[in-house]
């Protein structure tokens, strides 16, 4: 299909378009595949389409479009993927040098809390991200008993700057705003005490006259006989491009115990012994909070170790939370009697029981406790000779012993066969040396 330039799918209940990778469409500038049931978009980007100008993929079950990042159409201008799963775009994020024409993303009707992935763009005003419904969960710490706390839940949202260009293209410049200043929150639910701005301050979330704009968290008031477990709110940015309603729910969970790393330890009488060496504490609560080392809040509860006598001793440690929650963890410390030494060890007033050899070219000196002895090559030569007599019957000798074993039958056998042939050699020989003379004789006669 070299000329086709607009393939239509549309409404067909299509969930499988991985045929699509196969083809080659050189000249195809638009692609429709929209009402159908498909949630994999690959296909089309793996295909040849080098020409490809539009694709339209609205009310599918399209979650990502990951595979976009390295696609063959370069130039795209417009994306459509309106009423589909998509949660996250961030994959087009700096690549508009890929994708130099491209200026229009339609994703209404999505789950998409974040549009800065359109920095760096140029949009036409047909771009809109209207209508999103987003959903997350976190998890807060519940507050002791008779404790009232303000937890901080941030706004997950992240805006895009529209900025109008005034070279008469009527485009907008996709620009970063990284503090929310063009994204306004609305109709915040009543669990929202106070609003936290990104210059570090707060307003009442309940005073008409608190901005609604660069807010970057909500106050959540919690006892433990209140725990809000939903906040609601709407948003607006992106010249009014870019809506949604978000929901962000509380899962209040218990606080745990911190945790003790200690080892039992085994030592030697006479070693020093710090208790606290080697070891560490830390909290690690379950809602996703960052591990706080607590090595340095550690207490050394009881201590009996006494490295001067050997025994079995025991050290307990102890640390504590910021939520009150302690933990103590025991341990063993064993400390044992040197090793003894062989009394017939060298020591610098006993014999050595053993000599030290030094081969010297042509001879070999031998020292054994005061004495020394040298030995000539001839006589060292006697002696190895001596003492290949002398084999045990084990290694060496016994394999020799073995090899003997094995030899001696064969060569009885070798014998008795040399003994017959030369039997036969002679018995042959006089029969030649009897008929030649009969035969000299017979000569000589006639």
């Amino acid at each position: 299909m070299p000329n086709l330039k607009t393939l239509n799918i549309a409404n067909n209940q299509i969930s499988d378009i991985s045929i699509i990778k196969n083809l080659s469409m050189p000249a195809l500038t638009t692609i429709d595949a929209s009402y159908n049931q498909i949630s994999d978009v690959s296909p089309i980007t793996q295909a040849n389409l080098t020409s490809l100008q539009y694709i339209y993929a609205d009310n599918n079950q399209i979650a990502q479009i990951d595979a976009f990042k390295e696609s063959t159409f370069t130039k795209l201008k417009s994306i459509s993927v309106r009423n589909n799963q998509i949660s996250n775009i961030d994959i087009m994020s700096g690549i508009q040098s890929r994708y130099p024409s491209l200026q229009t993303f339609q994703v209404d009707g999505n789950q998409i809390y974040d549009i800065s992935f359109m920095n760096g763009y140029k949009l036409t005003s047909s771009t809109s991200a209207q209508n999103q419904t987003y959903t997350e969960t976190v998890k807060l710490m519940k507050p002791a008993a008779g404790q009232t706390v303000n937890e901080v839940v941030n706004v997950p949202n992240k805006t895009s700057s529209f900025i109008g260009l005034n070279d008469g293209s009527g485009l907008y410049q996709g620009t970063s705003d990284p503090t929310n200043s063009s994204l306004s929150i609305k109709n915040v639910s009543s669990a929202v005490a106070q609003y936290q701005y990104f210059n570090g301050q707060t307003a009442s979330a309940a005073d008409s006259k608190s901005s609604d704009s660069s807010i970057q968290a909500f106050i959540v008031p919690a006892s433990s006989s209140n725990l809000p477990t939903t906040i609601t709110y709407n948003w607006q940015g992106g010249v009014g491009q870019y809506t949604g309603t978000g929901t962000i729910n509380i899962d209040w969970v218990d606080p745990i115990n911190p945790e003790i790393d200690a080892n039992n330890q085994n030592l030697t009488v006479g070693d020093k012994f710090d208790p606290k060496a080697n070891v560490t504490a830390f909290d690690q609560q379950n809602d996703g909070s960052a591990k706080t080392d607590l090595t340095s809040q550690i207490t050394v509860e009881s201590n009996n170790v006494d490295t001067s006598k050997a025994g079995t001793y025991q050290v307990t440690y102890k640390v504590t939370n910021s939520y009150g929650l302690s933990t103590e963890k025991t341990v063993t410390v064993t400390v044992a009697n040197p090793t003894k030494t062989d009394s017939t060890s060298n020591s610098d007033n006993s014999t050595p029981t053993s000599g030290t050899t030094t081969n010297n070219g042509n001879s070999t000196t031998t020292t054994n406790g005061s004495s020394t002895t040298a030995t000539t090559p001839e006589k060292q030569a006697s002696q190895n000779a001596k003492a290949d007599g002398d084999l045990p019957a084990t290694g060496v000798g016994l394999a020799m012993q073995n090899h003997s074993l094995v030899y001696a039958p064969i060569a009885l056998l070798l014998a008795f066969l040399m003994f017959i042939n030369n039997k036969v050699l002679r018995r042959d020989k006089k029969y030649v040396l009897k008929h030649a003379r009969q035969d000299n004789k017979y000569t000589l006669k006639h």
